[in-house]
């Protein structure tokens, strides 16, 4: 293939791929649109958020070349031990409990999640939904299949961040800016 030619095909498999991209994006509920920003939003603030014990100036760290942010260490740190109490009976959050998110692996497929029982396991099952939605293919499901079920829990995980979010100054200021 020529140089020419391999252009012209790149260009064409180009405008195919953002084609799906666009065709994806609208296709998508609005629910998951709105994790991916409360996320983007939420890792934001927590890159720039103090600790209180003091070990570490932030909740992220660098691992190599990447950043990673400190979820288990914000819940543990920040999140109020009645957080889990306050929310579990609300509607959104409640089906969250009854019906945790299942985890996608290479040899097995999708298994079986953990039970939900505070707030450690509640931010667990958050991170997973924001998991499957980015990773597990859960996108084309949301097209396609359990869509009821993904959708309950997508913005079941959205109320558990932003509630979680309104409680600490930090966040609620930083969200935004």
């Amino acid at each position: 293939m020529s140089e020419a030619d391999t252009g012209a095909y790149a260009e064409q498999r180009y405008q195919e791929l953002a084609q799906s991209v666009d065709d994806i994006l609208s296709g998508l509920p609005a629910e998951a649109s709105r994790l991916m920003a409360i996320y983007a939003r939420l890792e934001y603030a927590l890159m720039k958020r103090e600790r209180p014990n003091g070990q570490s100036p932030t909740f992220s760290r660098d691992q190599g070349n990447q950043l990673v942010i400190l979820y288990g260490d914000y819940v543990n740190e920040v999140v109020a031990d009645d957080f889990f109490d306050r929310v579990k009976d609300l509607p959104d959050v409640m089906y969250l409990i009854q019906e945790p998110p299942r985890r996608r692996t290479v040899e097995n497929g999708w298994v079986d999640a953990q039970p939900i029982t505070d707030k450690q396991s509640m931010f667990k099952a958050v991170k997973q939904i924001r998991n499957n939605l980015l990773h597990g293919n859960k996108f084309r499901i949301l097209l396609e299949g359990e869509q009821d079920r993904d959708i309950r829990l997508v913005k079941a995980a959205a109320e558990v961040l932003v509630r979680a979010a309104a409680e600490d100054e930090f966040l609620f200021r930083h969200f935004y800016y």
